[in-house]
């Protein structure tokens, strides 16, 4: 049996767009903290009329970029 799908689904496997507060949860932070990130251009992230969306691979790539310790050779923060 095949699983109906949803609006937020997509056919070529991509995962929907997250929201403010959606972004936050992902990212374990504050939405104002994310609010601030995005006024000062340091998270990646869509403007769609207003709104503002963040694509959840790409907030994966963007958080393997900024890790810190472990065997990355960087300085723990």
């Amino acid at each position: 049996m095949s699983n109906p799908q949803t609006d937020n689904d997509h056919a070529d496997g991509r995962r929907p767009l997250l929201d403010i507060a959606g972004c936050a949860d992902y990212i374990s932070s504050s939405v104002r903290h994310v609010r601030r990130m995005v006024a000062e251009r340091t998270i990646p992230h869509y403007k769609v009329g207003h709104f503002i969306r963040f694509d959840p691979d790409e907030l994966d790539e963007w958080l393997r970029r900024h890790r810190r310790g472990g065997d990355d050779g960087r300085p723990a923060a």
